[in-house]
């Protein structure tokens, strides 16, 4: 729907401009994007470690929503809903369209990575 409506999903949050952030990369119709979680966990565990803050700490600062169990479990691959991982995103401050995959709609199979977004899970 964000594509379709012609804007990205930075462009949805409360106080950023309707042209933040990057756009989301393009789906065939037996395709859908996913959110990379294990890509999104790397990149919070790299900024996390960089600052010197546990998990807790982290979460604290991306606010309602986030414990430290919750940015744990991404590296499981988990689901997040959208203002939880936009909370994350703005937190290390990239798109969130750079954390995403393109599935096969009818059975999750055949994971590709979005582009640019160097690799899938």
């Amino acid at each position: 729907m964000i594509r379709w409506l012609g804007r990205t999903p930075e462009g949805f949050v409360d106080g950023a401009a309707s042209d933040a952030g990057a756009p989301m990369p393009a789906v065939g119709p037996e395709q859908v994007l996913r959110i990379h979680t294990r890509r999104l966990h790397s990149a919070l565990n790299l900024k996390r470690t960089a600052l010197g803050v546990t998990w807790a700490q982290a979460a604290a600062e991306m606010g309602r929503g986030i414990s430290a169990r919750s940015l744990m479990n991404l590296s499981n691959g988990v689901r997040m809903g959208f203002p939880q991982v936009m909370r994350m995103t703005f937190w290390l401050g990239l798109p969130l369209a750079r954390f995403t995959r393109i599935t096969n709609r009818l059975r999750g199979a055949g994971a590709m990575p979005s582009a640019g977004a160097g690799g899938g899970e």
